[in-house]
């Protein structure tokens, strides 16, 4: 029986729902790649260690972008074509084909064992969210299917742990905290703020990290197997 108590489930999405570390790597070797094939001047100059310096001068000029990853790497990605002696025009449309290549491999996600049977039992009785400071596209990752509510930093300009994130969920749920529950795998951005709001939450974390800060998750999962009881526990 689903736990009356409980109203609506928000998940994190990278590292989550699926290996997002190792997603964003692959992503942007992708776009490397194309680059190379390309446009091999501006693939040099944008290996990481020089996309990063190149992203903290992007960040540094543009603080109000902060959240939104979509512009920052779009920006870098102009950057570097001007910097080799692109015209602007030019910049702006190798860009945008560039970043298309990222984003078309930054959404080709796996998820995690048993995410989409948990999703799909879980909406049957609560609402459910997704809730993450990255760029996934709900869509063509096939999450919008199983979503009642998405928020993104890039939309909402603030990015978790800020409370306003949290709230903007619950003001659009029309929830209160107590009714919310949330999973995520970062102790700061997804538990810790959670639980800060009122929330419960849930950590997920695969790799068996002991936990280290004083405000306790309510529940630790590694996998998605026994979700929905862990959930009728609450």
């Amino acid at each position: 029986m689903p736990n009356k108590k409980i109203k609506l489930i928000s998940f994190d999405l990278d590292d989550t729902l699926w290996d997002g570390k190792n997603l964003i790597r692959q992503a942007h070797q992708a776009m490397h790649d194309w680059l190379d094939k390309n446009h091999a001047d501006v693939a040099e100059s944008i290996q990481l260690d020089k996309y990063f310096a190149l992203r903290q001068d992007v960040l540094s000029e543009h603080p109000q972008h902060a959240h939104h990853l979509t512009f920052i790497r779009k920006e870098v990605l102009r950057r570097a074509f001007i910097n080799k002696h692109y015209s602007p025009e030019q910049a702006q449309l190798h860009a945008e084909n560039a970043f298309a290549t990222f984003y078309q491999h930054r959404n080709k996600i796996t998820f995690f064992p048993h995410v989409l049977h948990s999703l799909s039992t879980l909406k049957k009785h609560y609402l459910i969210a997704a809730l993450t400071n990255g760029n996934a596209d709900p869509i063509t990752t096939g999450l919008h299917a199983h979503l009642d509510f998405f928020f993104s930093a890039e939309h909402l300009g603030i990015a978790k742990p800020d409370p306003g994130f949290y709230s903007a969920l619950l003001d659009a749920a029309q929830l209160s905290a107590e009714q919310c529950v949330h999973i995520g795998d970062h102790p700061q951005l997804d538990v810790i703020a959670a639980k800060k709001m009122g929330m419960k939450a849930i950590w997920f974390n695969p790799e068996g990290y002991c936990w280290q800060e004083d405000i306790q998750a309510d529940r630790e999962i590694n996998n998605f197997y026994q979700l929905d009881k862990i959930i009728n526990s609450l």
